[in-house]
């Protein structure tokens, strides 16, 4: 019977069911984050610009998102992650073109494919 705690009664098999669909939405929504920014990124004309919304974001990411690696009890203080000022001289510009597609098998560790 359920007591005055949430979850106080559920098996604990469903707690667990219950954890990990939080801790895999939480993830999704880390990804969703990362690659928004990433895209954001990409769309920024001016590359200094670019690069403050990375790295600000990236910060922020790392001192509020339930899926930080950064331990809960330290976000709050955290500074990181750090990163170099940014240099012009390191800045890359690649034309991307189509291929065809084409696929190979990968051995595994275990012998399978």
């Amino acid at each position: 019977m359920a007591g005055d705690h949430p979850g106080e009664g559920t098996p604990p098999e469903e707690l667990a069911a219950s954890v990990a669909a939080v801790d895999e939405l939480d993830l999704l929504d880390w990804k969703r984050h990362v690659s928004e920014l990433y895209a954001r990124v990409r769309r920024e004309p001016e590359p200094v610009a670019a690069w403050e919304l990375w790295r600000r974001e990236r910060e922020r990411l790392f001192r509020e998102h339930p899926q930080s690696p950064v331990p809960a009890d330290e976000r709050a203080s955290y500074t990181g992650p750090h990163v170099f000022d940014y240099d012009p001289a390191w800045r890359l510009s690649a034309a991307v073109e189509p291929m065809d597609e084409k696929s190979f098998d990968l051995p595994s560790s275990d012998g399978g494919r």
